[in-house]
């Protein structure tokens, strides 16, 4: 079986296994750009779990270097890894600018040690690189042509990070990241042994209702960037919009208290909301 194939479909199988809301949207796209977000996907989930794993950190370190050389390899060479191998094709099919990738690594690699952020502009910044950089691969992929899809990918690819942060800020705490501003924990009164603590009040709620506001608005902003040309183009990214608009809603109902109401949308309804997401766009 030729490399090529083998990366294709050892992706395909970690995009499925991973049960993730994005695998859903993704059968919207036509087979060939399906099969390159499947790789695109692949990656960014392996490089996360280096991050995840609990390992050692030096080892994390090597891993994340190693993955930095796959990542030249794509546009030098040819990867060792079936996910490199995957990537390399993408990378050259759809004239993705190395950075890209590069810069997510980076990204990642900031969640190596214990994380603490200061303001919303770090935030925001740390939101690019490990999720608006993805958006903007994406719509490569996706076949956009205006520039202003550039700016729906930075603003969506935060959405959707902003969502996560608030969906898993327990489980994040507990692994050392606390990805809450601290300028806004200090605005509320929330304390990070509360957060630590699982406790939830009125003080946490109208901290994570605040930061809740601050993803909708994100979702807009991608929103107002939509271009005549590119509409149809963005679809799944539409029907991902539209789980994850969901998901804040959910948060909303249990008045943020996402310690003893966890946030998980069954699968069918991810089917539902990914197509009515669609459907709309």
């Amino acid at each position: 079986m030729p490399l090529i194939d083998i990366g294709s479909r050892y992706c395909r199988h970690v995009a499925r296994a991973s049960g993730s809301n994005f695998y859903y949207a993704l059968w919207l796209l036509p087979p060939a750009r399906r099969e390159a977000m499947f790789a695109v996907y692949s990656f960014c989930r392996v490089v996360d779990d280096v991050v995840d794993s609990g390992g050692p950190a030096g080892e994390a370190v090597r891993e994340l270097a190693r993955w930095r050389r796959e990542v030249a390899a794509c546009y030098e060479g040819w990867p060792a890894h079936p996910v490199g191998q995957a990537l390399r094709t993408v990378v050259t099919t759809y004239a993705i600018p190395r950075a890209l990738p590069e810069d997510l690594l980076t990204g990642m690699s900031w969640d190596l040690a214990p994380r603490r952020v200061e303001t919303f502009e770090e935030l925001s910044q740390y939101c690019y690189y490990v999720a608006g950089v993805v958006g903007l691969i994406a719509i490569k992929v996706f076949g956009c042509r205006r520039p202003e899809s550039q700016a729906f990918a930075r603003a969506l690819g935060a959405a959707f990070q902003l969502t996560n942060i608030l969906r898993d800020v327990a489980a994040d705490a507990a692994r050392g990241r606390l990805y809450l501003p601290q300028e806004d924990l200090a605005r509320f009164h929330v304390t990070e042994s509360q957060i630590h603590d699982r406790r939830s009040d009125a003080a946490f709620a109208a901290l994570m209702a605040f930061e809740a506001a601050r993803a909708r608005g994100l979702f807009a902003k991608a929103r107002a960037a939509i271009t005549r040309e590119d509409r149809w183009a963005l679809t799944p990214a539409l029907a991902m919009a539209a789980v994850y608009e969901r998901l804040l809603a959910a948060m909303a109902r249990v008045r943020y208290d996402v310690f003893t109401h966890p946030i998980r949308l069954s699968t069918p309804r991810k089917l539902v909301l990914a197509l009515a997401g669609a459907l709309l766009s």
